[in-house]
């Protein structure tokens, strides 16, 4: 689901390429967005939300807890979404109280370093409120000191309200032009 109920998570693990060098490597948010991306919204889910995650290294010792963010979801719409080459595979269901997802795919996740990357997510919606928890699992590392300090497991609970119903527009898809970031900074200058 686009971005459900995922807020900015420290870049503890992974840091981000030098972006004229190409695409930058995943950050473990935005790997854990692409895997809930892939499921089509249920109408049920429709709606602006705020949401606060808990960042976990598994099994339980809390890494972060980010500041509330905000996520807007557009019931029936289906989603997919990559980061920085990483293509994952997903499978699973949701319905109007479920989710259940399971995405795997392999890349590089920090310069330098590659793994086979599983992020799975479990969720469930009662009325105006949901809570998710997603585990992301890196295994099979490949680029020796590159992927020294890395972790092998994050869980990610998130808490969502829905605070309004989403407008029309809201809802609007925009095409847009892949760009690097040195291509984005020299038009916003």
């Amino acid at each position: 689901m686009k971005r459900i109920l995922l807020t900015l998570l420290p870049v503890l693990m992974f840091a981000a390429g030098i972006a004229a060098a190409g695409p930058a490597p995943p950050t473990v948010e935005s790997l854990a967005k692409i895997a809930r991306a892939q499921t089509n919204v249920p109408p049920e889910w429709d709606g602006i939300w705020t949401t606060q995650d808990t960042v976990y290294l598994c099994p339980s010792t809390v890494l972060s807890v980010p500041a509330p963010g905000s996520d807007t979801l557009c019931g029936g719409s289906e989603y997919s979404a990559s980061s920085g080459g990483i293509v994952l595979s997903c499978s699973g269901t949701a319905d109007a109280t479920t989710l259940n997802v399971t995405c795997t795919g392999n890349g590089q996740v920090t310069t330098g370093c590659t793994a086979d990357i599983t992020v799975t997510t479990h969720g469930t919606r009662t009325n105006n409120t949901f809570f998710t928890v997603s585990t992301l699992q890196l295994t099979n590392f490949v680029g020796g000191i590159a992927c020294l300090g890395l972790p092998t497991c994050l869980q990610i609970n998130t808490h969502g309200t829905r605070t309004g119903p989403t407008t029309a527009a809201d809802c609007a898809t925009t095409p847009t032009k892949q760009s690097t970031w040195g291509q984005l900074k020299v038009i916003y200058r």
